[in-house]
Parts: C-alpha cells; sequence; structure tokens
C-alpha cells in the first residue's frame, strides 16, 4: 500500500562527530526516499560544503544553543523554536541528543506535534559535570519522557537507561551505510604499511571529556618509540593532546579522508567515558580494524572480548591489550575481520530508515488517534450541556 512522503524535522544540539553523522546519514537516506527533511541544528561555523556531505535537497536551519541547561535562555529558546515548527509544519520532530531531547520536545509537546527522541549518550551519564547536575539531567530526561513521544534508544544498554525515566521506549541500533563505504574505500590502497617498523594507534571524534584525552595523553607518553597516535578530529581539549608532541591531530576532515585515515591506521582505542552506541567505533570496524575500548555503554554492544577487540576497565588494562595488538600482527588481522564481520552482519543502516519510519507512521497514527477522541469528549460535552 501507498503511503505518502512526510515531512520530518531533525533537531540537533550538537553538529560534529558521531551526533553529526547520525543526523546526515538519516536525513540523506529519507530525501533520497523522496521525504520532505529539514534539519534544526546549532548555529556554529560548518565546514565547506564538501564536508558537510547533506543532499541538497536537505534544508539546513541553524539555531542558538547552548550544550548546558541554562533557563534564562532556554525558555526563550522553547519559544522561538515552537514559532519554527508552527511555520514548518512538520509531520514528525525527530529530537538527537539530550539537550535538544529537552527543548524539541517540549517544544513540540506544545504544538500536539509527533515526535521521537534519540539520546546518543544520555546526559545523565556524563562524568564532566556534578552529581546535582546529573540528577538534574535525570530529571529533565523523566519529565520530557512522559509528555507523550517515544524515546528511542541506539543500544541495548542505552534502552535500558531509558526505561529508568522514559514512559515509552524503543530500540534501533545505530548502523552504517555499508554501500556509502565500500564506495569510498573502493580506490584507497587499503593494504598496511607492513614494510614500515610502526604501529599506528588511531582515534576519531571530538576532543573532549568525552573521549578521555587526559588517559589518552597519559598513555602516549609511556608508549614505545615505534608507536604513531593519530586523532582524527579536533576539540576544545585538544591540547592535552598537543603537548605531548606524539599525536597527529588532523582536524575536522571530510567523510573521505576520515575513512582513509582510519583504514591507514592498525588498532583504533576508544576509552570513551560514556557514549550511546559511537560511530566512531563503528567506522573503524568497518574499514577493519581490531579495537581497544573503555567498558561503557554502547561500546559494550559492540565489542566481543578477544574476538574483535578488547574491552578494558582501567588505564593500564588499555595498554596492556594495545601492545598486545601492537606486537602481534596475526591478532590484529584476525580481530580486524572479525570487526568487520560484526558491522557488515548486524549492523547496517540499509534498513535503519523503515525502521524509523515505521515508529514515525505509528507516532502521527498515537497523536492522530489521540486528538479525534479529544474531539469525540468535547463534542459530547456540548450535547450534553445543550440537552
Amino acid at each position: 500500500m501507498f503511503q505518502s512522503p512526510l515531512h520530518i524535522v531533525h533537531i540537533a544540539s550538537a553538529f560534529v562527530a558521531g551526533t553529526f553523522n547520525s543526523v546526515r546519514q538519516l536525513a540523506n537516506i529519507q530525501s533520497d526516499m523522496g521525504h520532505q527533511v529539514t534539519v534544526i541544528h546549532k548555529n556554529e561555523p560548518l565546514p565547506d560544503d564538501k564536508l558537510i556531505g547533506f543532499r541538497p535537497s536537505v534544508q539546513l536551519l541553524p539555531w542558538d544553543i547552548d550544550r548546558e541547561v541554562n533557563l534564562s535562555r532556554d525558555f526563550p529558546l522553547i519559544l522561538a523554536l515552537r514559532q519554527e515548527l508552527m511555520r514548518l509544519g512538520p509531520d514528525i520532530v525527530h529530537c538527537h541528543s539530550s539537550k535538544s531531547g529537552v527543548i524539541g520536545r517540549l517544544a513540540a509537546f506544545t504544538l500536539n506535534l509527533p515526535q521521537v527522541y534519540s539520546p546518543r549518550g544520555l546526559s545523565f551519564f556524563r562524568e564532566d559535570v556534578s552529581a546535582f547536575k546529573r540528577a538534574v539531567y535525570r530529571s529533565a530526561e523523566y519529565v520530557c519522557g512522559h509528555l507523550g513521544g517515544v524515546s528511542v534508544g541506539c543500544s541495548s544498554d542505552e534502552l535500558l537507561a531509558l526505561r529508568t525515566v522514559s514512559g515509552r521506549t524503543a530500540l534501533i541500533q545505530n548502523g552504517l551505510d555499508l554501500d556509502e563505504i565500500n564506495a569510498v574505500l573502493e580506490p584507497i590502497i587499503r593494504e598496511k604499511k607492513s614494510k614500515n617498523n610502526f604501529i599506528t594507534v588511531a582515534l576519531s571524534g571530538r576532543i573532549s571529556p568525552q573521549k578521555n584525552p587526559a588517559t589518552v595523553a597519559s598513555l602516549v607518553r609511556k608508549s614505545p618509540a615505534d608507536w604513531r597516535w593519530l586523532w582524527i578530529g579536533d576539540g576544545e581539549d585538544g591540547d592535552l593532546i598537543r603537548e605531548t608532541n606524539r599525536v597527529e591531530i588532523t582536524g575536522w576532515v571530510d567523510r573521505r579522508e576520515t575513512l582513509a585515515r582510519l583504514a591507514s591506521a592498525d588498532i583504533f582505542f576508544h576509552p570513551a567515558r560514556w557514549e550511546g552506541m559511537p560511530l566512531a567505533l563503528m567506522e573503524a570496524m568497518a574499514v577493519g580494524l581490531p579495537v581497544v575500548a573503555s567498558d561503557i555503554v554502547g561500546n559494550r554492544d559492540l565489542i566481543r572480548h578477544g574476538q574483535n577487540g578488547f574491552i578494558t576497565s582501567s588505564d593500564a588494562e588499555m595498554f596492556d591489550h594495545l601492545s598486545t595488538l601492537a606486537d602481534v600482527p596475526g591478532l590484529r588481522r584476525s580481530m580486524g575481520a572479525a570487526s568487520a564481520k560484526t558491522i557488515e552482519d548486524h549492523y547496517s543502516a540499509q534498513g535503519l530508515s523503515n525502521a524509523w519510519l515505521s515508529i514515525y507512521r505509528h507516532e502521527m497514527l498515537r497523536v492522530k488517534t489521540k486528538s479525534q477522541r479529544r474531539g469525540h469528549r468535547a463534542r459530547d460535552e456540548r450535547t450534553s450541556l445543550a440537552g
């Protein structure tokens, strides 16, 4: 049965790294399917068109939003976003990340618009803020989680956490467009530099407290001279990494270069302190890298300890497992092959958009039915009063 195209509005308060790639990938797939797609994103300097990577048919609208909660600025922002949503008239509002999840869901709720929410790393798991702030974030998630929309976890662990604060939940795991990745990698020579006498350890994403740069800097300093370190990205804590004088920081580069640099590395290191389900890690696995990762939500869903990488719970374990992979080429190859197969078998994005569209239409039907019931009750009350 034919279903008409939708007008989908994505709202994202973070517009770099994993969230950027998730929104970009989903918006592009939905646009290719014939839907009208608008992305309301954080108003910050964006790379050139080559870096942005959105289809020309995707409408991009910047908005002013801070990452942290600030009541004096956030309330006017809700009103402004409400006005923008009234102007756009979307069929569904899809909020990405915690801050836009609060602002966007409140604005959509006041307009009785169908809404879904993707945390992509719940804010009350953050370790760079006080316990009081984490409690505030949890309370905000609880309030917004009972406004009527559905909260969608990107990993099984994140789903379990959402169930403690949200009324209705669902699971759609992150995925990668493998056709896109293979097309990008096809012209790239993917053979490792076995003739060179060094090991390249790669990291990817924003250099921020979430990605644990202090631990990275400590391990860089104690690593052997024949290890080369590569950080694909940049961020506010970049100086912690630059001070080691041993890490190449690429800055924000386009998707082709990101994948090419990953493919030329030997090991991927992901010591993050909290996550949802990290696309940076998934991309590294897709190009065939073995992984050393922290024991947190999201990483545990992707890594099978001893098969496609190592899950670690201390700095010492991280260094030991990095050393093991550096010293044993055969283990790097076997684990890298297992990483690629994990993504191919379980995390392809080919069915991703259909899963989201199913949730969208379910929410639209639920809101429509609820509105009709309200209308029936109002008519009945008017009839009763008239009688």
